[in-house]
């Protein structure tokens, strides 16, 4: 369905340094994760290599109780090392659960498009802040509804004790958890999505040592993949908008180019991960490709949150939602991480399952999320055959 009859206008410049300016803020804040990463199984992998070899070879052990990494890649190792590093996410994450709620009780106290000042223990709408970033989807998606104010530049003044908010974000956040999937289609649709998507891509857990028994690299050099893994996460999200602007919008409605993004994100993830279960050891170009394939899944997140937006029900809060979805992804991650590392253990002690299997298995559910995708397309079109939205 097109909406624009002749050549799209020019993208504003001041949307254009937004654009760049968060892609950078993003770039360096996954290297910076990307290296953390890579260091924490380094020193988790050190220490369970000492400890296989203070029992069954001391002579292997430096005077400075090093040990050469190429001597910690046997199961020995690597078996307890998949279990170490399963545990470690899912503690990492448990943080996110208390910030979370606190965060969706701010957006009612000083809005969506304020910075938040922390100030002598109260937080403070008062500021002036930076806005990063806008959303015109937000906008257009909340027109209607009655958290409106809360979405304008022009939010509620207010100062709230941190405690106080603390204590009502954490009562929401578990009236939201016990009622995550009570809502009608096609969020259910959405969540379930967003379900999947949680699961299948913190498989990502696994990618630091599986690519290190695959290449036969050092986790230093690992590292470098797994930057450019992020650089290209990058890239890609510092084009997706003006091609959106640009190719997409005069030619499909918000919804429908929300939906494409995110059928095309849930291809690329399914044909990466495959590529990563399926490559040859020391098969180095391929590995590298479809780790860059895998990557262009970069975009679901929000293109999928952007049409839970637009094509909310009537009476469901935008607050509620986005609560909901982040309980959702963050919830899945925490439960998969331990799992996915449990199963690549399990494979790591077995002589018939090979390196790969639980890629492949993670790329199963990112199939299950692209099928719940169709039944987006069908309630978008609707039985008298014209979009909804």
């Amino acid at each position: 369905m097109s909406q624009i009859n002749g050549p799209p206008p020019p993208v504003p410049r001041s949307v254009l340094r937004r654009i760049a300016l968060l892609t950078a803020i993003i770039t360096l804040s996954n290297l910076a994760a990307s290296i953390q990463k890579g260091s924490r199984v380094f020193l988790f992998q050190q220490t369970q290599c000492f400890n296989y070899y203070q029992i069954h070879d001391p002579s292997k052990i430096d005077w400075n109780e090093m040990i050469d990494e190429a001597l910690c890649k046997g199961d020995g190792v690597q078996h307890p090392l998949s279990y170490t590093v399963g545990i470690d996410s899912l503690l990492s994450t448990l943080p996110a659960i208390i910030v979370m709620a606190t965060y969706q009780k701010l957006l009612h106290v000083i809005g969506l498009r304020r910075l938040c000042v922390v100030k002598d223990g109260k937080f403070s709408g008062e500021d002036p802040g930076l806005l990063l970033a806008s959303s015109d989807i937000l906008d257009n998606g909340a027109e209607d509804s009655p958290e409106q104010p809360m979405l304008s530049s022009e939010a509620p003044k207010k100062d709230l004790s941190i405690s106080r908010i603390i204590l009502f974000s954490w009562s929401e956040s578990f009236h939201a958890l016990i009622n995550i999937f009570r809502t009608p289609q096609p969020t259910l649709t959405v969540l379930s999505i967003f379900l999947f998507y949680g699961l299948a891509a913190r498989a990502e857990v696994l990618l630091p040592q599986y690519t290190s028994l695959t290449l036969r690299w050092p986790l230093a050099t690992v590292d470098l993949a797994i930057a450019l893994k992020s650089l290209v996460s990058a890239c890609i999200l510092f084009v997706l908008p003006t091609f959106r602007k640009t190719y997409l919008e005069p030619r499909f409605t918000t919804a429908r180019i929300d939906l494409l993004i995110t059928q095309a994100s849930l291809l690329a993830s399914i044909a990466g991960m495959v590529g990563l279960a399926l490559a040859p050891q020391g098969a180095v170009a391929f590995f590298i490709l479809s780790l860059c394939v895998y990557t262009g899944g970069v975009g679901l997140p929000d293109s999928l949150t952007a049409y839970g937006t637009v094509t909310l029900p009537q009476g469901e809060k935008i607050s509620e939602y986005y609560l909901r979805t982040n309980l959702i992804i963050t919830i899945a991650g925490m439960t998969a991480a331990p799992l996915w590392s449990l199963m690549f253990g399990t494979v790591l002690s077995s002589e018939y399952l090979s390196l790969g299997a639980p890629l492949e298995l993670c790329a199963t559910v990112f199939g299950i999320a692209l099928g719940c995708t169709t039944l987006l397309k069908r309630w978008s079109v609707g039985t008298t055959g014209e979009e909804r939205f």
